[in-house]
């Protein structure tokens, strides 16, 4: 008798890499393995996407699992709960159907799901509205914290513009950087350079930018300089007038004003 292949899928958000929980990828792997071992299938490979949204239609390690797949390299796929598969109900329907299409079937470590009759196709598509829906829940309460947290006068990224950093959810100036930014302005104001040229005058002096110091090399080994498009962003930054927003992408009476120092 043929043994059943099973692949196994793993996934964690970003906000999820960072809490210890029983969503952590090694934790729903071993779930799963233990799931194929109860089912007397063979675990054929794992596929692991980590700090990726379950709302995204693009994830590395899933569109490694299809292309298997597509190659009939096995006949499951095993995940904890089906909110770690995906979180939009079209993303869902859409991989059970390509996965159908191949003789792929799917299987939840704790979920009763069945898609191979009609009730149990009734069930995971009941699964698939409440994954969607639990995901704009979080996305809605977010959004909400985030907001109170800037009505409270504290900075929601964790990189600021250049000339600042972010300390306890707060703008702090950086002195070192901020030299750099009066340079540029005084270059740029009295001396009439143009973008292009103040990227090549910083370029040959060696100012770094704040990406090239967090990151000392690039992936082609060298520095991540200055570019005009940057210098331009630089010039054209109302933080440096003592203006920054939180919400701008919402009509102007609901931009929240961020504390900035000058």
């Amino acid at each position: 008798m043929t043994t059943i292949k099973a692949a196994v899928y793993t996934r964690v958000s970003t906000e999820e890499q960072a809490q210890p929980d029983k969503s952590s990828l090694d934790q729903q792997r071993e779930r799963c393995e233990a799931y194929a071992l109860a089912q007397g299938w063979e675990v054929a490979e794992l596929y692991e996407d980590a700090g990726v949204s379950g709302a995204k239609a693009e994830r590395p390690a899933l569109d490694r699992l299809l292309a298997d797949a597509r190659k009939q390299e096995f006949q499951v796929v095993i995940f904890l709960k089906l909110d770690r598969f995906g979180r939009s109900q079209r993303n869902l329907h859409n991989l059970a159907f390509d996965l159908k299409e191949h003789g792929v079937a799917i299987a939840s470590a704790t979920e009763a799901i069945d898609t191979s009759t009609p009730s149990g196709k009734a069930f995971y598509g009941m699964l698939a509205v409440m994954a969607e829906l639990e995901r704009d829940q979080i996305a809605e309460r977010m959004a909400a914290g985030r907001l109170g947290s800037a009505r409270q006068g504290r900075f929601n990224c964790d990189q600021s513009a250049f000339g600042y950093d972010v300390k306890d959810k707060k703008l702090v100036i950086n002195r070192a950087e901020a030299k750099v930014v009066r340079y540029i302005y005084g270059l740029y104001i009295d001396g009439g350079f143009s973008y292009r040229s103040l990227a090549a005058r910083l370029n040959s002096e060696g100012v770094r930018t704040k990406t090239s110091t967090a990151h000392s090399t690039s992936i082609a080994g060298k520095h991540r300089g200055w570019r005009d498009s940057g210098v331009e962003r630089l010039l054209r930054n109302p933080i440096y007038r003592g203006e920054a927003y939180f919400n701008k992408t919402k009509p102007r009476e609901e931009w929240v004003k961020i504390p900035c120092p000058r």
